[in-house]
């Protein structure tokens, strides 16, 4: 809707003074008001986040009076349960958004109890609102679980909770309508772990195939890179080219709808799914494309989310990018050109056939050599963005505890490109592998701190992957000046590890 259409939505649920018998209505209203804010605030980043602020506000001053009338006598209490779970279900709705964004990550808990208490309230009383309730409360059990650096223990609880509400809620829009609730299907999926991957783009496909893309085009999108990104991944532990296919299709969907509809480019969320999608998508393909794609989506994520640089939803957004650079880094470039006149040269058996070949090969070498300089470009661009995000953690005391885990999961990528930059270095003679070396320790150091404790699995690995890496440089570079050969020689050698 346009600004003004906004407005007189606001202004025909405007309270004025009203007599104490309608105060129930005017709680109501309020309600109604901050749903509209809360449906207003998805669209655009910028002035969503005011509107979010607004919701909120409005829907503190509802719980207020609502606490005032239920006090006010018994009967009453027993009319407003329905009401109290529409308020509940609506400010679940709002720490959801909220955290969404980056902010209020420390009231999950609150907003899980506030989402169960929505749904215990209307589950009998109101379906449709019940629905609603389950599928935030399905999404608040998967981002908690999100927050913690445990694999096991809380972690899967709370996913498995996660997946048992979105199957309840499916369950009763079934018996409330026989229609299928595409969002839940989303939260389902999202829900499940990596070993049900299968599950998970049975869910999401389930969920397109009820999908309008035209009056529902951001949740087709969100669904369609979910679905992409589902299926790379089981590309990746199959090697099925049917599911390689299939990922294709679904990000190309998602792309084209993404693109069919302007006006939804400004929503970053909407970016961050393609970006997440064309990164899976390439790293399973092992297609530069896909990944230039990432860049670009990722690009605009960074653009709309640039004036606030010390949210959660940042930081995801720069490691992302960086994973993708690395990716870039370590896929070859394809010069079959050079290739194919090798090939003929050595099939034409004369000696014009040897000076072809010898040529083709020598120019693909220094092409190659070139690669690698750009290859080694690239990675130090990777660690150029993550160091602005240890930048900002060391300039702002309060970015470690509202973003404690999305800044221990972006050390442990700085940990990882700083390894291989430095190992880079060190095959090609460049100076600067220690400072690397030294910048990977600082990360896994400084991931530790993050940890408290936790997370210790994880941070062991990246200190077998550092010892390893430059344990496996040092002797390649050993190598080559004991024989004599030159970096593209020993490249293969060196990635057999690294590229895992």
């Amino acid at each position: 809707v346009s600004e003004t259409e906004y407005q007189q939505m606001l202004r025909r649920t405007e309270v004025r003074e009203v007599p104490e018998s309608l105060r129930g209505l005017r709680c109501a209203l309020r309600v109604n008001e901050a749903r509209i804010c809360l449906e207003w605030s998805i669209d655009d980043y910028r002035s969503g986040l005011t509107k979010l602020q607004t919701a909120e506000r409005l829907l503190q001053q509802s719980r207020t009076e609502l606490d005032e009338l239920e006090r006010a006598g018994p009967k009453t209490g027993e009319d407003l349960s329905s009401l109290r779970g529409k308020l509940a279900s609506a400010e679940a709705a709002a720490l959801s958004l909220g955290m969404d964004r980056g902010m209020w990550q420390e009231r999950a808990d609150e907003a899980i109890r506030t989402a169960e208490e929505a749904v215990s309230l209307l589950r009998d009383r109101g379906p449709l609102e019940a629905i609603e309730a389950l599928e935030t409360c399905s999404n608040l059990f998967y981002h908690r679980a999100t927050l913690s650096m445990e694999s096991l223990g809380p972690v899967r609880k709370d996913m498995r909770r996660a997946e048992e509400t979105a199957r309840e809620g499916l369950a009763l829009s079934e018996r409330n309508g026989d229609f299928m609730y595409p969002s839940l299907s989303l939260a389902l999926g999202l829900a499940m772990p990596v070993e049900s991957m299968d599950i998970a783009a049975g869910a999401y496909e389930d969920g397109i195939r009820h999908t309008d893309m035209q009056l529902q085009p951001n949740l087709y999108v969100v669904l369609s890179a979910a679905l992409a990104e589902a299926c790379a991944v089981l590309h990746m532990e199959t090697q099925d080219p049917v599911l390689g296919k299939n990922a294709g299709e679904a990000l190309s969907a998602a792309f084209g709808i993404l693109n069919r509809y302007a006006h939804m480019t400004s929503n970053a969320f909407l970016q961050f799914a393609v970006a997440r999608a064309s990164l899976a998508v390439g790293l399973a393909a092992r297609s530069r494309q896909e990944l230039g794609m990432a860049l670009d989506a990722l690009d605009r994520v960074l653009e709309i989310w640039t004036f606030t640089p010390y949210t959660s939803n940042h930081i995801q957004a720069s490691y992302t990018r960086a994973l993708t650079l690395s990716g870039l880094a370590f896929f070859p470039q394809k010069h079959e050109d050079f290739d194919r006149l090798e090939r003929e040269g050595a099939a034409m058996n004369s000696p014009l056939g040897d000076l072809i070949k010898n040529a083709a090969r020598d120019a693909h070498r220094q092409r190659d050599l070139l690669d690698q300089t750009a290859r080694l470009r690239t990675l130090r661009e990777a660690v150029e963005v993550l160091e602005r995000i240890a930048y900002y953690d060391r300039t702002n005391p309060t970015l470690s505890q509202k973003c404690a885990m999305d800044l221990f999961t972006a050390y442990r990528v700085l940990a990882k490109v700083h390894t291989m930059t430095g190992a880079m270095s060190t095959l090609l003679g460049e100076p600067g592998a220690e400072g690397h070396y030294s910048g990977a320790e600082r990360a896994i150091g400084r991931a530790r701190e993050l940890a408290g404790g936790r997370g210790a699995e994880k941070i062991a690995q990246d200190e077998k992957f550092l010892r390893d890496t430059k344990m496996t440089s040092g002797t390649a570079k050993m190598l080559m000046s004991l024989t004599g050969k030159t970096s593209q020689d020993v490249e293969e050698f060196f990635l057999r590890g690294v590229g895992k």
